[in-house]
């Protein structure tokens, strides 16, 4: 896969960008219940839409083990964000769980692309964009959603994804609040690099975007508004 990058200054720089910040009309969760009363911090992020394009939501929600945790139930879930009532769920009993009602083909997808899916199959078709956090990102799942008539837009994890433009990664050279927008020359799938602090880089990808665009009011990248 081949990309070319076009770069631009246009992120503020005072505001520090380490997530994709987004209220999605759906949240899918990896939460993790246990016997001991805790509270589970629930990392949403701001975009909502009552129209064909609605954006959904994929982020983990993990919660901090302690050290008297020794056992518990994982859940994974797909939420409405608006009323937080719940959408799709599995209990995640093992490796093999993730695949369960996939066909033979999905089955040999990677984890989080599995999960998604599963969570999923109600929206295949609609046209709508999930939204969702490292974990779940993949240019595999990019294209998975794809097939289904589904966009994605997410953080991209540099240490778990192959990024060979090196315009694109952090280095010391690059200002902070510019942005960097890399695209692929053979699939439909935007890379956006934004520098929030001197020598970090943060990556989202997007295949609902196919050019550099900014939200004027708040001078953001659209991939990254509010």
């Amino acid at each position: 896969m081949q990309w070319y990058v076009e770069s631009k200054d246009e992120v503020d720089d005072d505001e520090e960008i380490d997530d994709l910040d987004r209220d999605p009309d759906y949240v899918l969760s990896d939460e993790e219940q246990t016997t001991q009363e805790r509270n589970v911090e629930n990392d949403n992020g701001s975009m909502s839409s009552d129209s064909e394009d609605d954006l959904l939501s994929v982020q983990t929600t993990m919660e901090k083990c302690t050290a008297f945790v020794k056992y518990g139930i994982k859940i994974q879930c797909l939420d409405d964000s608006a009323t937080s009532y719940l959408f799709n769920a599995y209990i995640y009993t093992g490796r093999d769980s993730d695949g369960i009602g996939l066909s033979e083909e999905e089955r040999k997808l990677s984890k989080p692309t599995q999960s998604t899916i599963r969570l999923c199959k109600p929206l295949e078709g609609s046209k709508r964009n999930v939204t969702g956090d490292n974990w779940f990102s993949s240019l595999e799942l990019v294209e998975e959603l794809r097939k289904r008539s589904l966009t994605y837009v997410g953080t991209y994890y540099k240490k778990n994804q192959t990024i060979t433009s090196p315009e694109l990664k952090e280095n010391k050279s690059r200002p902070v609040g510019s942005a960097c927008y890399g695209f692929a020359s053979d699939v439909p799938v935007t890379l956006l690099s934004i520098v929030p602090k001197i020598n970090k880089a943060v990556v989202l990808i997007s295949s609902m975007h196919d050019k550099p665009e900014t939200d004027s009011d708040k001078n953001k990248p659209e991939i990254a508004k509010n």
